[in-house]
């Protein structure tokens, strides 16, 4: 640094800025959608499906979390600690870790089960009716579960709840005619 004239030191306003810095990053710093609350002094993060998830988006998203993670960045270390169920050294965790937090964080048991929400997501937003009965008879238990995963306060229930909600007509009839009950009580219970 180079010297003050006249023997002059540093103001004092320019010494409260250099001590707010580490404030004034985190305060401005971008910061990803999340609802929850704190533990530990650490956000929990409750990710939630947008309302046309991508898959491609979602791999992403666990490598980036992993490789967060073994940097040791704040907010992957405290999701580690919130959504692994046995805890994972950094430098030890695997991108299957990565992706267990990561289906964790939004509401969902395992990976796999957040890759099927986010297909089934996808399939009834873009009225994609074959895929959805598709992954019915493959899954029939989605058609009982929440679809952007539990206890989100935005999840739009069944998949019949979400495509009436989507004004995809066909896809909740054929959706009532593959669960076999009367049309009104399976509507009733969405």
């Amino acid at each position: 640094s180079r010297p003050q004239s006249a023997g002059r030191t540093k103001s004092s306003c320019y010494q409260r800025l250099r001590a707010q810095q580490p404030i004034r990053k985190l305060l401005l710093s971008p910061m990803k959608r999340t609802v929850g609350e704190y533990q530990k002094g650490f956000p929990m993060r409750k990710r939630r499906l947008p309302t046309c998830p991508d898959i491609g988006y979602l791999k992403r998203e666990a490598k980036e979390l992993l490789g967060e993670y073994r940097r040791e960045k704040r907010d992957a270390v405290a999701d580690f600690g919130t959504f692994h169920p046995i805890g994972v050294k950094p430098r030890e965790a695997s991108l299957s870790d990565a992706q267990l937090v990561l289906a964790r964080s939004y509401q969902f048991a395992s990976w796999a089960r957040l890759k099927l929400a986010a297909e089934l997501c996808r399939a009834i937003y873009e009225s994609d009716t074959a895929t959805v009965i598709s992954l019915a008879e493959r899954h029939p238990e989605l058609v009982d579960e929440p679809v952007r995963g539990a206890d989100t306060g935005a999840s739009w229930g069944t998949p019949v709840a979400c495509a009436r909600f989507f004004g995809r007509n066909e896809i909740v009839d054929r959706l009532v005619e593959f669960i076999g009950k009367d049309a009104d009580e399976v509507i009733k219970q969405a």
